[in-house]
């Protein structure tokens, strides 16, 4: 299978190919090519795509090191700084988001784009929600303010229908 870009033809294969074209940021995922554009390229480590891969497959928001805990077992060489680097560039680049929680490890984020979070106080569960508010609220904002909004993160917090029913058992 071919995929043709802006006169770019890049081969599927088992590996992740990267190549610098002349156009906005943008991201092509499949199961098995990656294409990352965003003024420039990354190049290739398959410790970046075990990291990514385990972002993308996991809907929990884990930190770096439960990321780590994860792949730790069946890759060896892995080490935590490199986990982390590779967390960070690809949060950087935009790839994956990143929630950042008062006093607690980052949470690492397979959707990228501009939502919403609630965060458990007591198990630390964090869950997406989507809210066309948010849209509003940076317009107003920017409107109001005279700023440009790069991005918006809201985070709610509170408990856990799990952790309430288990307070509620103990009291």
């Amino acid at each position: 299978m071919n995929i043709n870009f802006h006169s770019f033809e890049i081969k599927k294969s088992e590996h992740l190919f990267l190549k610098r074209l002349d156009m906005p940021s943008m991201l092509i995922y499949t199961k098995t090519i990656i294409v990352i554009v965003f003024g420039g390229f990354m190049s290739y480590s398959r410790q970046r795509e075990i990291v990514l891969a385990q972002i993308k497959k996991n809907k929990i928001h884990p930190t770096a090191d439960e990321v780590y805990s994860k792949l730790k077992p069946d890759n060896p060489g892995l080490s935590l700084a490199t986990v982390y680097r590779n967390l960070n560039l690809l949060s950087e680049q935009g790839v994956i988001g990143r929630v950042g929680i008062s006093g607690k490890a980052d949470r690492f984020d397979s959707n990228p784009k501009d939502h919403c979070h609630i965060i458990c106080d007591r198990c630390g569960e964090v869950v997406d929600f989507e809210n066309e508010m948010l849209d509003r609220l940076c317009d107003t904002a920017e409107r109001n303010f005279g700023y440009r909004i790069k991005s918006c993160s809201i985070i709610l917090s509170g408990m856990c229908p799990k952790c309430e029913r288990e307070r509620n058992f103990n009291e």
